[in-house]
Parts: C-alpha cells; sequence; structure tokens
C-alpha cells in the first residue's frame, strides 16, 4: 500500500537515504520515511544484497526443521503432523508447492508430513545461497520453516537496525525459537510472546 492505494510493486532494490528510503522495482520507484517488509526469507535476502546491504562474503545463517514423510499410522506424539494426499505429492514434487487442498479425496489421510523436533543450523556466504540451484535447493521439499535469521551472527533486525530504523521486517526469520508445525503457528506465537 502506498499512500492508501494498493499497488503491485515487486521491489527489487532500497536505497536509504538520511531522510527517506526510495523503494525500487524494474519500472517504477517510491520515497517514503518508512517500511514493513512483508516478505519471504531468500527474497529479503534478494533485495538486502541489491541494496549493498550485505554483499557476496556475509554470513548468512538460520537454524530450520526437517520434514519426513510417512503413512497415517503408529504416529509418535512428540511430532507434529500435516495429513496429506499421495496426489498432493506429486503436486509438490511438480510445482513446488499445492495449488489447491481437495478437502474430499479419498486418501487425504494416508500420508502424513512429519515435522519432528530436530534443529538444524544452517551457514553459507550469500554468494552460496543466492546462487543455489532450485533444484539442489536443501529447502525444497525437506524443510520445515527457517528461523533465527542472522547476517554475521547477528539478528537480522539488529543488523537491519545498525544500517537505518527505517526498515521493518516481518518474515520467519526473525522468530527467535524454533516449534516443530507449519509456520503458522511459530509466528502466531512469537507475536503473542513479543507483544
Amino acid at each position: 500500500m502506498y499512500e492508501k492505494k494498493i499497488i503491485n510493486f515487486e521491489l527489487k532494490k532500497i536505497l536509504i537515504k538520511k531522510e527517506y528510503l526510495i523503494l525500487q522495482s524494474a519500472k517504477n520507484s517510491f520515497k517514503t520515511k518508512k517500511v514493513n517488509l512483508c516478505i519471504g526469507n531468500l527474497g529479503l535476502l534478494k533485495v538486502l544484497y541489491n541494496s549493498n546491504i550485505i554483499n557476496n562474503d556475509d554470513i548468512i545463517s538460520f537454524t530450520d526443521g526437517r520434514v519426513k514423510y510417512g503413512l497415517n499410522f503408529n504416529l509418535k506424539k512428540n511430532n507434529y503432523y500435516i495429513p496429506m494426499s499421495p496426489f498432493q505429492i506429486i503436486e509438490k514434487i511438480i510445482f513446488d508447492k499445492s495449488l489447491f487442498y481437495n478437502k474430499s479425496s479419498l486418501f487425504k489421510n494416508l500420508i502424513v508430513q512429519i515435522f519432528d523436533t530436530k534443529q538444524i543450523n544452517y551457514n553459507y556466504k550469500t554468494s552460496e545461497l543466492l546462487s543455489m540451484n532450485k533444484s539442489l535447493n536443501l529447502r525444497f521439499f525437506i524443510t520445515n520453516h527457517v528461523t533465527n535469521l542472522k547476517i554475521n551472527n547477528i539478528p537480522i533486525n539488529e543488523f537491519i537496525n545498525i544500517k537505518t530504523n527505517k526498515i521493518i521486517i516481518n518474515c520467519s526469520g526473525i522468530i527467535n525459537g524454533h516449534i516443530k508445525g507449519s509456520i503458522s503457528q511459530n509466528i502466531i506465537y512469537n507475536s503473542y510472546i513479543n507483544c
């Protein structure tokens, strides 16, 4: 939203000036005093890189959980499960996401996504992370969600505040803790404990 109008704007770059920010897309630019970025983690890193806020040698670290798939029986209570039909899994493999959820599917509870309690910490140079081939991307189909996003071991919000107080970040990377399950529960929990 810009000047009370909803606009379709694919942010590519932010220029930080003393009194304001300039938000740039491929075709447009907007001047603003402050921006609240509700953006995915990889999209955020691309914008920060294009803006020269981070560079190739900066170290990006984050925590992620594991996702496995199994049949919907003999489930352990300490894991979190999301039922998926075989068609949804095939759809996810082909299109990288589920296009729709068919509630009346005969096999909708046959297979489950299993989110266990194990957390994995990752560290990459910016150049490595941004150049990962999609088919080799460790997040595709085997991830829970990114939390604890840091640049050079500084939490993302603190890192941005060192550069400017005009940018607010809202993504799963700002969440300090990691809770197994879908990302929405993690964001709701983090919002609750920080209000």
